[in-house]
């Protein structure tokens, strides 16, 4: 029912994104990998409960995208976010947290990541964003056949 939600692959996509889910409650995890694993485009390749084991968990898989909670113990995530694009810009982060401060979303942006969800609006708004990334890794001759169709 998950995989209603995205888009369906299409000829020219390359392999299923990478994704890293950080947050520090366990429910939200399983909740989130449950939510995402029946996408065929996505595939988890680790979860983590604060921001420096992202950080090492990141350095050994190289995630393409990383879903991340703002507030966690050890390093929060504006911070573990920031320091993940030094270190490997090719990663896409999308922040997310229970709050929904009016400046949130520019304070995240301003830590370079590729935007910002509340968890109250992520099953609605994370299609959204994915849609885009699955979109701009389809290759130029997939992207015109599938808009002629």
């Amino acid at each position: 029912m998950a995989a209603s939600l995205f888009k369906p692959t299409v000829p020219g996509r390359h392999e299923p994104i990478r994704l890293l889910l950080v947050d520090d409650c366990e429910a939200i995890l399983n909740s989130l990998a449950t939510f995402l694993s029946s996408n065929g485009d996505i595939e988890i390749v680790g979860t983590a409960g604060d921001g420096c084991t992202a950080l090492d968990i990141a350095r050994e898989c190289h995630p393409g995208l990383v879903l991340m909670d703002i507030q966690m113990p050890k390093m929060e995530g504006i911070t573990a976010a920031t320091q993940l694009s030094a270190e490997q810009p090719e990663a896409k982060v999308i922040l997310m947290s229970a709050h929904d401060y009016p400046d949130l979303t520019s304070v995240c942006l301003k830590a370079g990541v590729l935007g910002f969800i509340p968890k109250a609006r992520l099953r609605q708004e994370l299609p959204k964003f994915l849609d885009k990334i699955f979109e701009s890794r389809v290759e130029p001759s997939a992207k015109t056949v599938s808009a002629q169709q």
